[in-house]
């Protein structure tokens, strides 16, 4: 739902301005108009574009460009509307303008939920929806985690009558909230948002990724598409790309940009984007996938994983990154090998009786993990001391 950086006036100019409202009559930037930006979404499989958030701006008097956080109230009804009628009639009309050029891109709005418990702004959002140039197939609202509106009664049969319009709904910010299993079940939800300020802060808690991969996986049994928000570096961006979540959004791919912008972007970028190398942040990520992996299939088939090549570390994809981040020779490199002899012990022991203390196997990766943690803090302590010296 927001992007880093989105505090403090943007030089950046709206260079649409037929796309820009009437003056608005609320918040403290007096005479500001309306504007959408929009931040491209990837597709982590095929390394295309395939969607956009779009994200209201507001063009000051002066040109200068405002983020939602110093213009919008959010205790103001009647402002919100007015934001979210403006984004509604705005957005899929000039996403569907791109169709003619060959980019057929879905398109995401921000919804504050609490508008939905209202029968007629309910009823004047649908009336909105019926006239959108957009298929609503490729339009969805976002509904932060949060808010208490997801939490009542109603809630679920408001929701269930939007779906039947077409749009698609998804769950923003996931993670600052404290949804049940149960409501996140019930809910008409297509569509799982990680919050950015989570994935952003991954290198510095790199064990965070555990609770990446449960969402993840929790999103895949309520056949919801998984969205991260935040991959704000190549190297977060290669861990995502590692861990396989379907879809990326974040400075790392492109920051909000006005609509034309946006079209200079898809061109420019039509043949899809190139994978980063890969970084420490990266081979934690295939640590821990693999481990799952593993283990899950000694549980499975121990007989079949015993006698194969899974369990040689030649052709063990961690040994891949590793060489590739240039670790080869590193504690971590030694742990791993020691990690893959383990295994195959684990695996003949749990094929012969049946089960495996895996303690020593834990302790190992257990390890693993640390030392990459380590070195992740290392490179920031030596980032923020270079910072420091260049600011001096």
């Amino acid at each position: 739902m927001r992007s880093t950086n989105e505090t403090g006036c943007k030089t950046e100019h709206c260079d649409d301005t037929s796309a820009l409202s009437t003056p608005v009559t609320w918040g403290p930037i007096a005479g500001g108009r309306l504007c959408a930006f929009y931040q491209p979404i990837l597709d982590s499989r095929t390394l295309q574009i395939v969607s956009a958030e779009a994200l209201v701006r507001l063009v000051g008097p002066d040109g200068r460009i405002y983020s939602p956080a110093q213009f919008l109230p959010e205790d103001n009804d009647e402002a919100l509307r007015q934001v979210t009628q403006f984004m509604l009639e705005t957005a899929p009309r000039a996403i569907g303008r791109l169709d003619a050029e060959g980019f057929v891109l879905g398109v995401s709005i921000n919804v504050v939920p609490r508008l939905l418990a209202e029968p007629i702004c309910r009823q004047h959002f649908r009336e909105i929806l019926d006239g959108c140039p957009l298929p609503l197939t490729r339009l969805t609202l976002e509904l932060l985690e949060s808010s208490d509106f997801l939490n009542r009664d109603g809630a679920v049969r408001i929701l269930h009558d939007m779906t039947k319009t077409g749009v698609r709904l998804a769950l923003d910010d996931l993670g600052t909230g404290y949804s049940s299993l149960a409501r996140l079940r019930d809910l008409p939800i297509r569509e799982m948002k990680l919050d950015f300020s989570f994935v952003r802060e991954l290198p510095r808690k790199p064990a965070d990724l555990h609770f990446l991969i449960v969402l993840k996986e929790l999103a895949e049994r309520l056949h919801c598409d998984f969205v991260a928000e935040g991959v704000e570096t190549l190297e977060i961006l290669d861990a995502m790309l590692v861990l396989r979540v379907p879809f990326l959004q974040g400075f790392a791919i492109a920051q909000p940009m006005s609509f034309s912008k946006l079209r200079e972007f898809l061109h420019v970028h039509d043949k899809g984007f190139d994978a980063p190398r890969p970084g420490t942040l990266g081979v934690y990520a295939c640590v821990l996938c693999h481990d799952r992996h593993l283990r899950r299939l000694i549980e499975q088939q121990p007989m079949i994983i015993a006698n194969s090549r899974v369990i040689d570390v030649r052709t063990c994809p961690v040994d891949r990154q590793i060489r590739v981040a240039g670790l080869s020779g590193s504690p971590l490199d030694h742990l791993h090998r020691r990690y893959h002899v383990l295994l195959a012990q684990c695996a003949e022991r749990h094929a012969l009786r049946g089960r495996c203390d895996g303690q020593e196997l834990d302790y190992v990766q257990t390890n693993m993990e640390e030392w990459l943690a380590s070195k992740m803090l290392d490179k920031i302590m030596v980032s923020t001391v270079n910072a420091s010296h260049r600011n001096f």
